[in-house]
């Protein structure tokens, strides 16, 4: 038997805000890496970007994958 709430009840104020924060932080995450990639200036890294073994060996396939993915990573 299930002993949550109900699926009619409302989200906590706090939890909706949090989400929401999150949701922004998210949101300008990719902005940022979108408006870097576009720019050239995403520099080679194992956090964020297009990791594979082509693009994280070489500079210029870093920017050249990069610079293909920033437009549709704007409309995301």
């Amino acid at each position: 038997m299930f002993d949550g709430a109900a699926a009619s009840d409302p989200m906590p104020f706090g939890t909706a805000i949090g989400l929401g924060l999150l949701l922004l932080a998210a949101g300008v995450t990719l902005l940022v890496v979108a408006l870097r990639s576009r720019g050239g200036t995403l520099p080679r890294n194992w956090i964020v970007g297009i990791r594979t073994t082509q693009t994280l060996a070489d500079d210029e396939a870093w920017h050249r994958a990069h610079l293909a993915a920033a437009s549709p990573l704007l409309l995301a």
